[in-house]
């Protein structure tokens, strides 16, 4: 019954071409090298190993993602499959680049977000090497997202999945990784892949629950993460001021860098629902209003990287997405002097956050992103 699903009948030429499927140890990932393998691929599986146990807190080991259990299921999977596995250590680039920018961005007041920046930087660096070596033309990831060519670029176009689709997460991308990479999950549900490794005896994966937080956190709490990561920082910033946007004292707090946009937890008691409104770093001051204040008309990004276009389009209306889950609002973009780009939305928009993504959208097509780095 499986064999109806149309991924599997797009066969390849006779000639087989080798492909090399980034494994995480999951479901998707799995799925991506069953469905290969069925198209008349000669797959070859890659696991990065990111994390070293010994540098998480106690009891907390087992959460890693990109730590030794992922490799070991992974590495399972390939055997299952009659794959070839291969694991890269990237742990010392991992620390130096997305950790580290990690606390960087926490420590200048804003909100990183990690993933879509490890992709660019570690996920399809690493793998596109090691697909080299191994004469590989093709990568292949389980993201629920198209590869798209026209005009002479790739681009990214949505899943189709509503619930599932991981466009957002892929902005970062350059047109060079594109072209080498397979996308096998584009046309399916979380659900159908599910019922593929079980129909295919890969009980393990399918039944591994989905994973939202960032991988080097297993605790869930990225507080805890920076006071164990930066020397003396409950000492350096406790009693910072909370205040109001005319800068009235309200209270104390720990540290600018354990807050962001939009938070209400932690809050002094105002007597109205009160939110996080700004961060200042210089002064270790945490300004708090009501919702209303939340709204912002205009936002600045850097690091623009464009897909679809060689630029993205200006004085046109576009959907800019602020969130992985956000269902984009309407606005405009514009180039700036400095080559930064200045973003001016149709009605107000709730909680854009400095260190989040700006993700530019024509309809179902990704034109590319860039990071906030200022709201107004």
């Amino acid at each position: 019954m499986f064999l109806q699903f149309s991924i599997f009948a797009k066969s390849i030429a006779m000639k087989k071409e080798k492909v090399l499927v980034a494994m995480s140890g999951g479901l998707d990932s799995s799925v991506v090298c069953l469905i290969l393998q069925q198209q008349g691929y000669e797959v070859y599986g890659v696991t990065l190993k990111i994390w070293d146990p010994d540098d998480l807190p106690p009891g907390c080991r087992h959460l890693s993602i990109g730590g030794d259990q992922e490799i070991d299921d992974a590495r399972e999977v390939a055997q299952k499959l009659n794959i070839p596995h291969y694991v890269i250590d990237v742990r010392e680039k991992f620390a130096n680049t997305v950790i580290q920018n990690f606390i960087d961005e926490y420590m200048r007041g804003r909100t990183p977000n990690p993933c879509t920046y490890c992709n660019r930087v570690i996920k399809w660096d690493a793998v596109i090497q090691k697909a080299d070596v191994l004469g590989c033309s093709y990568i292949a990831t389980g993201h629920y997202a198209h590869i798209v060519t026209e005009n002479s670029r790739c681009f990214v176009r949505k899943g189709d999945d509503p619930l599932k689709e991981q466009s957002y997460m892929l902005w970062q991308l350059g047109q060079d990784v594109l072209k080498r990479t397979l996308f096998p999950l584009a046309e399916m549900s979380k659900k159908q892949a599910r019922e593929l490794a079980n129909h295919y005896g890969l009980s393990k994966v399918a039944s591994k629950g989905e994973s939202f937080d960032v991988c080097f956190i297993a605790d869930k709490d990225y507080r805890l993460y920076l006071k164990r990561k930066v020397d003396g920082i409950a000492n350096r910033f406790h009693n910072g001021n909370f205040v109001d946007k005319e800068g009235r004292f309200l209270g104390h707090h720990e540290g600018y860098m354990f807050f962001t946009i939009g938070q209400r937890k932690g809050l002094p008691a105002m007597g109205y629902r009160a939110y996080v409104n700004e961060i200042r770093p210089d002064t270790n001051e945490v300004v708090i209003g009501k919702e209303d204040e939340l709204f912002k008309k205009e936002i600045i990004i850097d690091n623009i990287n464009a897909l679809k276009y060689e630029r993205i389009p200006e004085n046109k209306e576009l959907i800019i997405k602020l969130r992985y889950h956000h269902a984009g609002e309407r606005g405009h973009f514009s180039y700036m002097e400095d080559g930064k780009g200045l973003v001016t939305f149709i009605e107000p928009v709730q909680s854009p956050t400095p260190g989040q993504s700006a993700v530019f959208y024509e309809k179902n097509d990704l034109l590319g992103g860039g990071i906030i780095v200022s709201v107004s």
